[in-house]
């Protein structure tokens, strides 16, 4: 007696997956209509994509076919990578969404797949990683519209320590993996050669005062690795500076090294409203149940983006800090800085225990500087997300105390049990074992 078996998924599992790398996003997207368990399997392979870049164009000929974003699709319960798309779609340096943009094929010839086929598999992707610097040649912002129910957008280090510094676009939730480096670790990339002369900005007045006015403006490395703003070039090759609108938590994972994240992401100064949690992971783990480990802590940098005047501020890990009541630093480090800082809703004329213990020179010195912070908003409202309050109504204690009840300290077990397993995963590690 013959027993046939059926070549489904459930009985070729393996054959299967060899099958699906190397499958057309048309042939994935049809054999997906097969049964439930080849829609998993595919699913599986689109849940989660790691974005690489291409290598850097030689030559402005070669921006036509740039190469672009390449995506390979991650299991956080393995931490194994597979290959999801022939390409994603190479991003051309002009155009948009509505043009055919060049695609490698498998020979190397070029083919030009419809968006159509993309937005079939993409828009059941939910995270996405930015996988290491991508050139600024390309605009990456342009493929936003192929993930249409992002949940988490990753930016996360290569092998060599380079990251992606600015939000192309946003999602839910922002996981930021900053370097201890800061954007200097970038500039040793060969990616980078040639950005060291910067933007011009001689004759054009810089908002960048107005964006981060208590510490000083951001270092010219950073102007100097935004790609040129030429007119000539339509459209201008320029990249976002801010946090998109729809992102409701930042994760920032410190990854064991404690300091002052905005070296990496200048954007941390500039928090908007819609922002209601940003979430600062301080030890290095590799895996979830592992111990986890800080090789330098400094209560007074970390505290230096934590300036929302309404999001809570979530320290996830003080247990693993090898400093005694480093929590208690935290909050003493944001009390001085929120007494320090000028701030547009604050009556400083009102006499509480703070205002009374500044000198009369500590005391106008901090009112004037409100006062011109408030002029520069005004004048630079339309560049900024900063909300001008509409009159001053709160004493420097209430300010104080305002920011120190916002701010929450959580153990590594509980903020696992308070978000789950996989969100756990994508906020503490960056990848397993690493």
């Amino acid at each position: 007696m013959t027993i046939q078996t059926s070549f489904s998924y459930d009985n070729f599992p393996n054959l299967w997956d060899e099958i699906l790398s190397h499958a057309s996003t048309e042939a994935k997207r049809d054999v997906r209509t097969v049964s439930r368990a080849l829609r998993s399997a595919i699913d599986r392979r689109v849940r989660h994509l790691i974005l690489t870049a291409g290598p850097p164009p030689q030559s402005e000929e070669d921006l036509d076919v740039a190469d672009g974003a390449e995506a390979a699709a991650y299991d956080w319960r393995t931490g194994l990578t597979m290959p999801t798309f022939p390409v994603l779609q190479r991003i051309g340096a002009w155009g948009s969404e509505d043009d055919s943009f060049n695609c490698w094929g498998s020979n190397f010839d070029i083919v030009v797949p419809p968006w159509r086929e993309q937005r079939a598999l993409t828009r059941l992707t939910g995270i996405v990683d930015f996988f290491g610097y991508i050139h600024q040649w390309l605009h990456l912002g342009r493929i936003s519209h192929l993930f249409t129910h992002l949940e988490v957008l990753r930016l996360t280090q290569d092998a060599d320590g380079t990251f992606l510094f600015y939000l192309p676009f946003g999602a839910d939730t922002v996981v930021l993996f900053p370097s201890p480096k800061g954007l200097e670790a970038n500039m040793a990339n060969p990616i980078c050669k040639g950005l060291s002369g910067g933007r011009n900005r001689a004759e054009e007045p810089s908002i960048l005062d107005a964006f981060w006015p208590e510490p000083p403006q951001p270092s010219e490395l950073l102007v100097s690795m935004l790609p040129e703003a030429e007119p000539e070039m339509n459209p201008p090759l320029d990249v976002p500076r801010g946090i998109p609108f729809g992102v409701h938590r930042l994760v920032v994972n410190l990854d064991g090294h404690i300091g002052n994240p905005a070296t990496s992401f200048h954007f941390l100064y500039d928090i908007p409203e819609h922002v209601a949690e940003i979430v600062f992971v301080l030890p290095h783990l590799t895996s979830l149940s592992g111990t986890g480990s800080v090789k330098g802590a400094s209560a007074v940098d970390l505290v230096e983006v934590m300036r929302s005047s309404t999001a809570r501020h979530t320290v996830v890990g003080c247990e693993c800090v090898g400093v005694a009541n480093f929590a208690d630093e935290v909050r003493e480090a944001l009390k001085a800085l929120t007494v320090h800082e000028p701030h547009l809703d604050v009556d400083y004329s009102i006499d509480d225990e703070l205002t009374c213990g500044m000198s009369g020179w500590q005391r106008k010195s901090v009112a004037s500087r409100a006062h011109a912070l408030s002029h520069d908003i005004v004048f630079w409202g339309d560049h900024l997300t900063v909300p001008v309050p509409q009159e001053k109504t709160l004493s420097l204690k209430q300010k104080v105390d305002d920011r120190l009840s916002r701010l929450e300290f959580v153990t590594v077990e509980e903020y696992r049990r308070r978000v789950g397993e996989e969100a756990a995963a994508l906020h503490l590690i960056q990848y397993p074992g690493l």
